[in-house]
């Protein structure tokens, strides 16, 4: 009994050897030096999207992240730390960015943030300075209704030229409409006070230890 065991032993002990061999040449020839390229030798990359639109990610040519979200979506990715060619295409029409030049060896590069489009819609804030409630309009669009006094909303616009007018409520008595041009950096927008508002004046201070503060009170005309 012991021979035939013998014997089925060495049936497959050249199988075994020649799996053996093919696995160790998968892992000494090109797939072995890929896959330590690729995943032993590779290191982590944050991808940071700051535009407002999806966006796809090559390196070197090869596709490694589809889809990243926008608004400052993080995803991360391993890639060899060597010099590579990073672009960035947008999801929603293909339109590719430039390839750039981007040296992974430095551990300070391997944050790859992607510009925000110029097209991207701007969010600026909408303050009424008016002592009464006021619909604003952004090219006949009413865009925040009946907006108290001293209060702020916010909304997003395009870049570029745009025409605005505040109303009274519900009414047609507007006031002159105006031309804005929506930039990065445009300071909030404002809604004008009313010539029939109250006058502003700082009243003095009680004391010192007080500042200035703004009254919405008419100060008294002076005495003759």
């Amino acid at each position: 009994m012991s021979d035939n065991s013998d014997d089925k032993d060495n049936k497959w002990m050249p199988i075994a050897t020649i799996v053996a061999a093919g696995i160790t040449g998968l892992l000494t020839g090109g797939l072995g030096l890929k896959f330590y390229d690729s995943w032993v030798k590779a290191v982590p990359v944050i991808v940071q999207n700051n535009d407002c639109y999806p966006a796809d990610i090559y390196v070197d040519g090869e596709l490694k992240m589809e889809k990243l979200s926008p608004n400052e979506a993080q995803w991360v990715i391993k890639i060899p730390p060597e010099q590579v060619k990073i672009q960035t295409c947008r999801s929603d029409n293909s339109v590719c960015g430039k390839a750039v030049d981007w040296d992974l060896t430095k551990k300070e590069n391997r944050l790859i943030p992607i510009a925000r489009s110029n097209d991207c819609p701007i969010t600026v804030s909408i303050y009424n300075r008016n002592c009464e409630a006021q619909d604003y309009y952004v090219d006949n669009v009413l865009i925040a209704k009946a907006l108290a006094p001293n209060t702020s909303v916010q909304t997003s616009l395009l870049p570029g030229i745009h025409f605005t007018k505040a109303c009274m409520p519900n009414s047609s008595n507007c006031a002159s409409e105006t031309q804005i041009n929506i930039q990065p950096g445009t300071p909030s927008l404002e809604i004008a006070r009313g010539a029939e508002c109250p006058k502003l004046y700082l009243s003095p201070p009680n004391n010192s230890n007080q500042r200035p503060r703004i009254r919405t009170i008419i100060p008294p005309s002076p005495k003759d």
